[in-house]
């Protein structure tokens, strides 16, 4: 009995705990209230005023099953309400409530009691920018609060392409909900914020010890932009909130993370050194490759386009780049034997398990408590650096050891330089010694060095005079050598083609005078037919100028017919009015009068065509005569000009007859010189080989004093060694000198 009892007292507790949450009741004995039961409508964002008018009562609202938002209309402008009720117990009258949100990835408005409680994220004109990252919660006025009844809680939603189910929405007190942000934000967003300022410093301190060691360990250069390709690539979480900059952040972000993994695929490259040959090739493609697919992102200007490019690189780079790092892992670690690449291994795995959990919420439509793979990658890279510090812990051990080492040699190596001290000592008094005999020789050598240079300077000196001297004889034998017979040769040449010319130019002569003997027949010929073409030209112009009077006498005749059709028009019309007067009886007249008058004008229209025909040949007359004086002009100047001609024509006719009989004359003294400059060859190359004999002597005695002159000169360049030679020795043994101080000072430095 008592345990039937107490069944139905569990049972009762549990149905009124049910009926509260179905009805959406805040009361005590919860520490929140959790919305749901939302109803939603999907419609154009063109009705958002006429349901907000209406109180958003529809018809057309549908149950929300909390899933991912339907997309059932195939509207340009999407826009969502969704709608619940809920009460507040009064207990609650004097406290202070708020509602929690947890992010949003899409504008909305949140409408509480008909009036707008809280907005998120810019709309405007079909675009919008919000990636709100941190979870709020908003004081609720009491005002607002009804605690008598229903609640109406109304959220618009504005998206473009997402479908993501509602956030958490719920209410609290204002004390449960500022702890509930503050720990779902320090996992959500701070904790990834100082990771990405972690990254940061590591990336910068690394850059510095890479230049500090000599740009030499490349793994620290490819760690710092690991750690700064995670830096930005998470981006979205630390800084995205309602920003104007959410298109250019996106960008950066998405194009970071893609990148992440080829920097870390270049870094495990270079750790591992799995194939050295290509090495340097396979990190110079994965880098180029992963630059290829980020520009996808880079060139896109929507969200939309930024989300479709980074799944496409995720897809073709970002996945393929983490099975290569798996497989380069557990390459390196079969085949060479590398353990510290298990950490590595260990990191990468999580990375891939964080990355599937993170992508079942995604693709599910919740938000987990918190995205873990941002948390992957800071853990990768806290071993990365772990496993580099190690490196550097090991190469300080071992700089100690080598340093223990050097100190047990410097120990050994004082004991030797105390010897070298003792020994020096003794190389120090001769040194001296033989530095005063150096000096003493040096002074010797130097003045007879001087002395050999003077006798040395005179002799060249007469040497290059004597050689100036043989080359202006040469010279000039072989001027006499070859230039004479060449000129004398180049003279005859000439002489035979002057004669060759003139013969030629004779012949040329006598064709000029023929042809100009016929110029001039041609000439006189045309002078007569020019005279005879005049009288016709005069001709010519007397008939058109008897053509002219002829039409001035038409002209008159048909004005006078003019004045007859007129006068004949003036009686007609006269008639006419005479037949009018008459009646009956003048019928018969009136048709002749106006016969007359039809033939009068007639005769008139007749005369007009008459008249403009002979005025056109007034003036064709009047240009043709004008056209026959100007010919007549013309013809009169080519008569005068070709009178000219025939005398022009005689006179070159007479000029080129005596200069025929000038080139005889030059030709019988060509012939005289032709003889003349053959003799003078003939003595010329008797001339020309005695001086060549003569320049072959000058040649010998000059290449003679040219061998006297080396031998000074190398004379010269000895005594310049030596000298160098005595000043090298002194500079060693001043060195040497120097040296032993050094030495006996560092030394007894060392002793005290």
């Amino acid at each position: 009995m008592i345990k039937s009892k107490c069944c139905l007292s569990l049972f009762f507790v549990f149905f009124i705990c049910f009926s509260f949450f179905s009805e959406n009741i805040f009361t005590s004995d919860n520490f929140f209230l959790k919305l749901d039961d939302f109803l939603i409508l999907e419609t154009d964002i063109s009705n958002q005023k006429s349901l907000r008018d209406n109180n958003f009562e529809d018809e057309n609202f549908l149950p929300y099953d909390g899933k991912h938002l339907p997309n059932e209309k195939d509207l340009k402008n999407r826009f969502y309400v969704l709608k619940t009720n809920f009460k507040i117990d009064k207990v609650f009258v004097n406290n202070d409530l708020s509602l929690y949100l947890s992010p949003f990835d899409i504008p909305f408005n949140i409408i509480l009691n008909g009036k707008t409680f809280h907005k998120g994220g810019l709309y405007k004109n079909g675009t919008y920018n919000s990636a709100i990252a941190l979870s709020t919660h908003i004081l609720t006025s009491k005002d607002i609060m009804n605690f008598d009844g229903d609640n109406s809680l109304v959220i618009e939603l504005f998206p473009q392409f997402e479908k993501n189910p509602l956030p958490e929405l719920s209410i609290s007190t204002y004390e449960y909900n500022s702890r509930k942000v503050f720990y779902k934000n320090i996992f959500a967003v701070h904790l990834v914020f100082a990771a990405q300022v972690l990254s940061f410093v590591l990336a910068f301190f690394y850059i510095l010890l890479f230049f500090s060691t000599g740009m030499k360990d490349l793994k620290y250069i490819f760690f710092s932009l690991l750690c700064l390709s995670f830096s930005f690539g998470y981006i979205n979480v630390g800084f995205i909130y309602d920003t104007s900059n959410f298109i250019f952040l996106q960008k950066v972000t998405r194009f970071f993370q893609i990148m992440c993994m080829g920097f870390l695929a270049i870094f495990v490259l270079e750790y591992s050194k799995v194939f050295p040959k290509k090495n340097n090739l396979m990190k110079i493609i994965v880098f180029i490759y992963g630059l290829i697919c980020s520009s996808f992102v880079i060139f896109q200007s929507t969200k939309l386009g930024i989300e479709k490019a980074f799944n496409l690189a995720t897809n073709i780079y970002f996945t393929p780049a983490m099975l290569f790092n798996i497989f380069i892992l557990i390459f390196s670690l079969v085949k060479n034997k590398m353990k510290k690449t298990i950490p590595i291994l260990a990191g990468v795995l999580i990375i891939l398990f964080a990355s599937v959990y993170d992508l079942i919420h995604l693709t599910s439509g919740s938000f987990p408590y918190c995205w873990l793979i941002p948390y992957s990658f800071l853990g990768l890279v806290l071993i990365l650096f772990i496993l580099l510090a190690l490196e550097q812990s090991a190469l300080y051990k071992e700089s100690v050891v080598k340093a223990e080492e050097i100190d047990k040699k410097n120990k050994s190596l004082g004991f030797i330089i105390e010897k070298i001290v003792s020994v020096t000592g003794c190389n120090v008094d001769s040194a001296k010694k033989l530095d005063k005999n150096i000096l003493k020789t040096a002074e010797i050598f130097s003045k007879y060095a001087q002395n050999s240079k003077d006798m040395g300077e005179k002799i060249i000196s007469q040497l290059k005079n004597i050689d100036a001297i043989v080359e202006r004889i040469g010279a000039r034998l072989e001027t006499s050598a070859d230039k004479i017979p060449k000129a004398i040769q180049s003279q005859t040449a000439v002489v035979e083609e002057t004669s060759a010319t003139i013969a030629n130019m004779d012949s040329n002569m006598d064709s000029i005078t023929d042809a100009s003997e016929k110029t001039n027949l041609y000439a006189k010929e045309l002078a007569q037919m020019a005279e005879e073409s005049k009288d016709i030209v005069i001709k010519s112009k007397k008939s058109i100028e008897l053509i002219s009077q002829n039409s001035l006498f038409l002209n008159n005749l048909l004005k006078s017919i003019e004045d007859i059709s007129e006068r004949t028009n003036l009686l007609s019309i006269n008639a006419s009015i005479e037949s009018a007067r008459a009646g009956i009886y003048g019928k018969g007249f009136a048709v002749v009068a106006q016969e007359i008058r039809k033939l009068s004008s007639k005769s008139s229209e007749s005369l007009k065509t008459s008249f403009d025909n002979l005025n056109e040949m007034v003036k064709i007359i009047s240009s043709s005569i004008k056209l026959s004086n100007e010919v007549a002009e013309i013809l009169f100047e080519v008569i005068e000009k070709s009178k000219k001609s025939s005398e022009m024509v005689n006179e070159i006719t007479n000029y080129i007859k005596s200069q025929k009989a000038e080139s005889h004359a030059i030709m019988d003294g060509m012939k005289e010189l032709l003889k003349e400059s053959l003799f003078i060859k003939e003595l010329s190359e008797t001339d020309r080989e005695e001086n060549i004999g003569v320049s072959s002597s000058l040649g010998n005695i000059k290449s003679f004093f040219g061998e006297i002159s080396q031998l000074i000169s190398s004379q010269a360049q000895d005594e310049k060694t030596i000298a160098s030679s005595i000043a090298d020795i002194r500079e060693v043994l001043e060195e040497n000198k120097n040296n032993i101080n050094a030495l006996s000072d560092a030394v007894n430095f060392a002793k005290k």
